[in-house]
């Protein structure tokens, strides 16, 4: 059973391990593997704990019965309004643990998002993906539209971000 929840400053470090552990997984065939070995939890637990602690943005964590943080979701008002100004909220991150996948945790935590979104008002959201991720077919499935790509410098070379578009979110999960 997974229990989706809102973290407290005691979860900085589990989600931590996800971020770098669902990095270095994920993206193994995209990013170097120099910039992949270099990505630390007790940076990512920094980040993390500022997050929490000043509550900048909405963050739900996915918990194993056995306490587990096996995934996470965070988001809040969209960052990039040069380009996609029409779409008011934004999912920052979501990674879930590669044994955890495909066992609709994404799902769950995309739908407590959702809800905070549209208490907020947002009726629309999108995110950015590395292009080739393997989640690309997730966001489809939930109705997600490529909106537009742009380069992005990481680890030494330039890869390709993807903006996926989701609107009425109001609907994304009737």
């Amino acid at each position: 059973m997974i229990i989706i929840r809102k973290p407290v400053l005691n979860d900085a470090e589990r989600i931590a391990k996800v971020h770098v552990s669902t990095w270095q997984s994920a993206y193994k065939d995209l990013v170097s593997s120099e910039y992949l070995n270099s990505l630390s939890v007790s940076k990512s637990k920094e980040k993390w704990e500022k997050n929490i602690s000043e509550n900048s943005s909405i963050i739900y964590v996915a918990e194993s019965q056995g306490q587990q943080i096996v995934g996470f979701i965070s988001g809040g008002k969209n960052r990039d309004l040069d380009d996609h100004s029409e779409y008011k909220a934004e999912i920052y991150a979501v990674y879930v643990l590669a044994d955890w996948a495909r066992m609709g945790i994404g799902t769950k935590l995309f739908k407590a998002i959702v809800a905070d979104f549209i208490e907020l008002n947002y009726n629309s959201m999108l995110l950015w993906m590395l292009k080739g991720n393997s989640t690309e077919q997730f966001y489809q499935k939930l109705s997600g539209v490529c909106l537009s790509e742009k380069p992005y410098k990481i680890g030494g070379s330039t890869k390709t971000l993807v903006a996926y578009g989701f609107d009425n979110i109001d609907n994304l999960f009737d």
